[in-house]
């Protein structure tokens, strides 16, 4: 038996310690700072992220809960998520019952959490790694399907990065959104853009005193009425590359609003993305992009990017 209590201050630390367990354990491991958990407005500061005791208080395990409501303009049918992983220490040898009592926790909180976000249906769902079996056949066995898969896309910043001709009516430039204007614009065209996976300011707000943005920036594609209408995150955790050893960053959230694409900007935007990487020595970049989306997989592949590894989504409805 466990103790299952929501993640507190005093415990962040021995999450944090857990965390680099299980990273040093697992091949890529997907993880974020403990810190996230506590502070991030999603998690409720903690209250949505249940930790599994022993019997002698030890932490073993810990289940966040994430949700992601769509965005008005979405499809109708979209629904919203809730996320979430169970990560359990692997010195731990009876994963299994720690997993059933998370588990039980995590629904209960889920269907709460489900009728606070409205009138969509709402799904439970994880995001794992296809080496990751253990985890992957305990979801599909308490009522998962894989609804959908992701590609972990790799581009070598030691290559050529291309001078590419840019748009005469487009600025492609760096920033750090240090304003409020400047923060509620960004969020306002990712949500154009991503409707089903939608930034709320205050959590991006959260992003922005993250350890990886301390090193990060935005490169922004701007229209001629100062309009941002393109964009792409280019950042690194230096704890997480030291501990791996590797000198990887991320160019994420790559997007162009509908009336401006097929211009190339999609394009600027990455190449001046990964001079950004390349300046400040990484040398390897990394995104993600759904299966199924084959305009944005052609453009990857044509700037350079190879596919690396399968992300499968698992999930349910509550």
């Amino acid at each position: 038996m466990y103790t299952i209590k929501p993640l507190d201050e005093q415990h962040v630390r021995e999450l944090s310690q857990l965390i680099a367990r299980y990273a040093n354990s697992v091949e890529d491991a997907k993880v974020v700072p403990a810190e996230f958990y506590l502070y991030h407005p999603a998690t409720e500061h903690g209250q949505n992220v249940f930790c599994a005791y022993d019997d002698q208080g030890n932490l073993r395990a810990f289940a966040p809960l994430v949700p992601v409501p769509a965005t008005d303009v979405a499809d109708p049918e979209a629904p919203n998520h809730i996320w979430t992983v169970i990560t359990v220490d692997p010195n731990v040898e009876d994963r299994q019952s720690v997993r059933e009592e998370l588990f039980q926790k995590i629904c209960e909180r889920a269907h709460e959490m489900s009728k606070a976000l409205g009138s969509r249906k709402t799904r439970l769902a994880s995001d794992l790694f296809d080496n990751l079996r253990e985890e992957i056949e305990y979801f599909l066995s308490k009522g998962f399907d894989h609804y959908e898969s992701v590609y972990i896309m790799a581009r070598d910043c030691t290559r050529p990065i291309p001078d590419l001709p840019s748009h005469p009516e487009v600025a492609v430039r760096r920033s750090k959104v240090e304003t409020l204007e400047e923060q509620q614009q960004y969020v306002a065209a990712h949500d154009l853009v991503f409707d089903t996976s939608p930034l709320t300011l205050e959590g991006f707000q959260c992003f922005l005193q993250s350890e990886e943005w301390s090193v990060g920036t935005i490169v922004g594609a701007y229209a001629p009425d100062g309009r941002l209408i393109g964009g792409v995150t280019a950042f690194w955790s230096d704890a997480e590359n030291r501990r791996s050893g590797k000198r990887i960053g991320k160019t994420e959230d790559v997007f162009v609003v509908p009336e401006w694409r097929s211009r190339g900007v999609a394009r600027q935007l990455l190449a001046e993305a990964l001079r950004y990487l390349k300046e400040n020595g990484i040398e390897e970049a990394r995104l993600e992009v759904r299966t199924n989306n084959h305009s944005a997989l052609k453009l990857y592949i044509s700037s350079g990017y190879e596919i690396v590894r399968e992300e499968l989504l698992l999930g349910m409805f509550v």
